[in-house]
């Protein structure tokens, strides 16, 4: 069908090599992510609590396609792995304000950390020498300069559910 865009479809959903379009049976990708975060403080007077965040963050990935990269007929292999981690830690201060058995706050905390990232790419042909490629960059270093406001729901004495908004600058250097 012609489009008034000019982009012909031919109802195949392969290109002239054979190559499918819209991903087919000889693509796999896989992902994790995992993220673990905690904050743990005391207050040193009434109201004022002061503390330590700590985050510690692990994704990866995984990606298989089979086609015909060097265009002898046969499909080819390429494998991408990539592996990222992270950990950080986060001084902070929040202040409450009563509101009966609640408290609305504010805070503020620098958040300081690494980020190391790894990758991998394996190529498997069939009519020319495999292809390895693994590269592991140097780690980057990041911090945060956050502030925040939000509301303390007491669920008991000393434990509070606090929804809150918040707004950061970040940096990431390498």
């Amino acid at each position: 069908n012609e489009w008034v865009t000019g982009i012909t479809i031919d109802g195949d959903d392969d290109d002239d090599s054979g190559n499918a379009y819209w991903g087919d049976n000889n693509e796999e990708d896989k992902t994790f992510n995992f993220n673990l975060g905690g904050q743990f403080g005391y207050f040193i007077v009434d109201g004022l609590l002061t503390g330590i965040g700590i985050e510690h963050g692990s994704f990866s990935s995984m990606s298989y396609q089979e086609y015909d990269m060097d265009g002898d007929g046969y499909d080819d292999g390429r494998t991408s792995k990539s592996k990222l981690n992270s950990l950080a830690f986060s001084p902070f201060v929040k202040y409450y304000i009563p509101l009966g058995r609640n408290a609305l706050f504010i805070s503020s905390s620098y958040t300081f950390g690494t980020l190391n990232q790894s990758n991998e790419t394996e190529w498997d042909y069939t009519s020319q020498p495999n292809d390895d490629d693994e590269e592991e960059e140097e780690p980057y270093k990041t911090s945060r300069l956050e502030f925040g406001t939000g509301m303390a729901v007491f669920l008991t004495k000393s434990i509070s559910f606090d929804p809150s908004v918040h707004y950061a600058f970040n940096t990431y250097t390498q």
